[in-house]
């Protein structure tokens, strides 16, 4: 580091105005700054010029050098002005409208050069796919002109998409505009060059429309009159059907009855491949209603199919043309029954009745049920049931009844002989049993 001194004199036309003797130290690059104070108010004349010479260590520095930091108005300077100043505000006021203008119409100018690029764009993108579609081979004219159809719509609606964006981007920037005018001048003239903008970005979206159904309607022109007429032809590429008729005598068509001298047979999968022989393929069929008017040769079991089997009580008496067992209100009687072997689920067992006794009749009447059941080779108590709290409603004198005592059959099976045992716990009356009814489904 250096120690130097300077000596700075600030001079005028008229001679020195300021001077000052300063000692500094320089710093790792000789670089050196200093401050002065009392220069605004010495060389306080704003109508002279300034020049500074630096003297350091006794050698002036070449060149001197003016100071321009004067030419504009002092705020500690006293000032009289009247037009001048007046014209500075008026060109600074001017000057700011001159930059609105300039920032809205940059703003609608961009909204439109945007809008026209995307309007373009997508013209371009649907004349691309039209010409794609004309020129594809192998579609018929139908799929072409629907497809050119197709592109078509998709085209405009894109295009009145891109419109109504653009369309807000400038009424976005016609916002922005009015809210930097000032007069009502300025804003008629935002408003008048907004809605020119807007014309004319109707007119470009307009046009592009119309250059997309021109190019659409030459290109369905240009499909009909390449078209051969040729719609399909066999897979060897003869007998093709077009305009004219086609000789179809040998194969058969759609919608139409066509009797085979020969046997069909094929090569690949589907439906005739598989159905092959009838009598062979066929080993199962679904359907709601089988009507038989001859005889019905069954090797196996029909199952799902409900039955009924009826099975006699030991009888004791008659009741007109029946046979019966007479119980009394207090009695009891035992009853066989055989499960069938083609028995899959139980439906209902049912102990017909005729009701004779005058008091019989009523609700609530106490009737327990006790089973027993067994398969060959089993205990004939294997599967045993009870049921001693139901009771039942018996209707009207010489009414036939039929008195569900399915609760005592939940666990029986195909092939099991079963025992049931009804016992009357003062219910009145007599009643006449027929036997018991079993209905199940194979």
């Amino acid at each position: 580091m250096n120690l130097i001194l300077l000596f700075m004199i600030l001079q005028s036309g008229g001679g020195a105005c300021y001077s000052n003797t300063t000692t500094l130290t320089t710093g790792s690059f000789g670089e050196w700054r200093t401050e002065q104070s009392g220069v605004n108010s010495a060389c306080d004349n704003a109508s002279q010029s300034y020049f500074l010479n630096i003297n350091i260590n006794g050698v002036d520095q070449t060149p001197r050098r003016r100071l321009v930091v004067f030419e504009f108005l002092r705020k500690d300077v006293p000032e009289i002005t009247i037009s001048s100043f007046e014209a500075d505000i008026i060109k600074v006021r001017t000057g700011l409208k001159d930059l609105n203008k300039a920032i809205w119409q940059s703003k609608l100018n961009y909204a439109r050069e945007f809008a026209n690029t995307t309007l373009f764009s997508q013209r371009e993108v649907a004349l691309e796919l039209i010409t794609t579609t004309t020129t594809t081979t192998g579609e018929s004219i139908e799929f072409k002109i629907i497809k050119l159809q197709q592109a078509s719509e998709q085209a405009k609606v894109m295009i009145n998409s891109e419109f109504e964006i653009a369309q807000a981007k400038i009424l976005e920037a016609k916002k922005v505009a009015l809210l930097n005018g000032e007069k009502p001048e300025d804003l008629a003239e935002i408003e008048a060059e907004a809605n020119l903008h807007l014309i004319a970005l109707n007119l470009t979206a307009q046009e592009q429309i119309n250059i997309i159904e021109q190019t659409l309607n030459d290109s369905i022109t240009e499909v009909i009159n390449s078209d051969d007429g040729i719609r399909f032809c066999l897979s060897n590429g003869t007998n093709c059907m077009g305009s004219s008729s086609a000789n179809l005598t040998n194969y058969a068509l759609k919608n139409q009855s066509e009797t085979f001298a020969g046997n069909i047979t094929t090569t690949q999968t589907g439906f005739f491949g598989w159905l092959g022989s009838l009598t062979s393929r066929i080993t199962k069929l679904w359907v709601q209603d089988i009507d038989v008017s001859g005889t019905l040769n069954v090797s196996g079991n029909l199952t799902g199919i409900t039955k009924e089997v009826f099975y006699s009580v030991e009888t004791s008496g008659n009741i007109g043309t029946f046979r019966t067992r007479s119980v009394g209100a207090t009695g009891n009687q035992n009853f066989n029954v055989v499960v069938p072997d083609d028995f899959v689920s139980l439906v209902s067992v049912e102990a017909i009745v005729i009701v004779s006794g005058a008091g019989a009749p009523g609700a609530g009447k106490d009737i327990d049920l006790n089973s027993n059941c067994g398969n060959v080779g089993e205990a004939y108590n294997a599967n045993s049931e009870s049921d001693t709290t139901s009771t039942y409603t018996i209707p009207a004198q010489n009414v036939v009844w039929e008195m569900n005592v399915s609760s005592v059959f939940s666990g029986i099976s195909a092939g099991d002989y079963c025992g049931i045992n009804i016992d009357h716990n003062g219910i009145g009356g007599s009643i006449d049993y027929l036997g018991i009814k079993l209905r199940y489904k194979t």
